[in-house]
């Protein structure tokens, strides 16, 4: 009986009225298409219309995307279920500032209106806030803040104008969702690192540790502990990151990409809070580098700023360290990490220190507190004072010295002027500029430096000793500056 029921379907499937039947048993590989793709659409695709045939309901099909919302990169701070608000998530506030940017909110999420109840989610980028707090593919928002949703702005004007709370219903599979979001300012903030980089979880430490926030490609990592209290006695003097540090510009592909640690001397400041040399800084207090020019403004904050936050980039890492200057009677933690320095001196220096040339000369070598060389001695080098490479022929003769006149400081104590041409550092002939930047670095190493000075046709030499005694009050009365004396021929 089954036999004869299979032989009388193939008798039947070979009338000429059943084409599609004789074609499946002729090409059984060929497959009719589906009738719908129910792959998720790529982003921005408008997926095929269905083909000749039956029909899903109207409801069902993909609409184009009607509206690109964001591309956010903000940290989760923290996630709880609560019996009133089940869905309840709270935000850093640092993302109210990267809202408001323009064109921050692009390619998040799609969305396309679904039978006049509301915007379907069409797409959701991987590791965006929107996949984040929870929002899949399918899912229909229909209200927010208890008013209907009927376009994509409603929501992007939303999370621009009130970051405090703002709750959407969502509707899934039959049942529907309340979500509240929260923006809320964390004890310690966590700032933007990389527009459209996401962690694809987040690690806190609630001791003091190292916050890691593993991401795709890179490993982000926050210094430990995040901020620094650094006592101003420490420092030296306001001009604190002048002579223990040098940091040049670096670039990658023929564009700028940053400024470089080339040099930090062994007990430096910016060594104690975590830096090392061959760390690029990208940015500072939130602001990006984008130009050599930035160099100036970037010492600027070094020195002076009551407090800084530095972005650096160490070799695949991503790394930020914040430093607090207090000022009052020494603690004895001063720092954290690190002990400090037994040469700090005792005594914050000012400019006007400067102004009132009280170096001590004595023959033709000058006594200089070590707390003021690391400070107004080195920023009056850095500030002041432009060193150039000089070629006679092609063929390197020294380092030129540059003092524009339109500075303030004076110099007239230090024995140096304009176009002095510098050929030996502590008995070392200069054969190179390389040559030259490794014996200043050194100098501090030496506690003494010895300039061998060209001035036109004559020859002489500045030497410089450090002391580490502190300034006593009678180094500020003003001594009238002599030229040096004029070598024998």
């Amino acid at each position: 009986m089954r036999h004869t029921l299979w032989l009388v379907f193939v008798v039947g499937c070979l009338q000429p009225g059943c084409k599609e039947a004789k074609r499946l048993l002729t090409r059984p590989s060929k497959l009719p298409e589906k009738m719908w793709d129910e792959r998720e659409p790529k982003r921005g695709v408008v997926p095929k219309a269905a083909p000749r045939g039956p029909r899903r309901p109207v409801n069902r099909q993909w609409q184009p995307p009607m509206m690109s919302l964001g591309r956010v990169c903000t940290v989760i701070t923290e996630a709880h279920v609560s019996a009133d608000e089940p869905n309840s998530f709270r935000i850093d506030e640092a993302l109210r500032r990267e809202l408001a940017k323009p064109g921050v909110l692009e390619g998040d999420i799609e969305l396309a209106p679904f039978d006049g109840r509301g915007l379907r989610v069409v797409s959701v980028r991987w590791g965006s806030l929107y996949r984040a707090l929870g929002i899949r593919i399918g899912d229909v928002l229909v209200s927010l803040d208890g008013k209907p949703i009927a376009w994509g702005r409603q929501l992007f004007d939303a999370l621009k104008t009130r970051p405090e709370v703002a709750l959407s219903l969502i509707a899934r599979d039959g049942r529907r969702f309340t979500f509240g979001y929260r923006f809320v300012k964390a004890r310690y903030p966590l700032v933007c690192l990389n527009r459209g980089l996401w962690p694809k979880r987040v690690v806190a430490h609630q001791a003091p540790g190292i916050e890691r926030l593993e991401c795709r490609k890179r490993l982000v990592k926050r210094l430990a502990p995040l901020r620094y209290d650094v006592h101003e006695a420490l420092l030296g003097a306001p001009d604190r990151a002048a002579t223990p540090t040098r940091i040049m510009p670096a670039h990658r592909k023929g564009k700028f990409a940053g400024f470089r640690v080339w040099y930090l001397q062994e007990g430096a400041l910016l060594r104690l809070i975590g830096w090392k040399p061959g760390d690029l800084i990208k940015s500072i207090d939130g602001t990006r580098l984008v130009h050599p020019r930035d160099a100036l403004r970037l010492l600027e904050r070094l020195r002076r700023a009551p407090s800084f936050r530095v972005m650096l980039r160490r070799r695949r890492q991503l790394l930020e360290a914040s430093v607090v200057v207090t000022s009052g009677p020494l603690p004895s933690s001063c720092l954290v990490s690190a002990k400090p320095r037994p040469s700090a001196p005792s005594i914050r220096l000012t400019p006007a220190c400067l102004k009132s040339s009280f170096l001590r000369r004595d023959s033709m070598s000058y006594n200089v507190p070590v707390g003021l060389f690391v400070g107004e001695l080195a920023a009056l080098w850095l500030r002041t004072i432009r060193i150039r490479a000089h070629f006679e022929g092609g063929v390197f003769k020294g380092m030129r010295l540059i003092i524009p006149r339109d500075k303030v400081v004076s110099i007239d104590h230090t024995g140096l002027a304009h176009h002095d041409l510098i050929v030996a550092i502590n008995g070392s002939v200069l054969d190179g500029p390389n040559r030259a930047f490794t014996a200043f670095e050194r100098v501090l190493a030496t506690r003494r430096i010895e300039l061998t000075i060209r001035r036109g046709s004559q020859s002489f030499k500045l030497a410089y000793r450090l002391v580490d005694r502190p300034l006593s009050p009678n180094c500020l009365s003003p001594l009238t500056p002599t030229s040096p004396p004029a070598p024998k021929p």
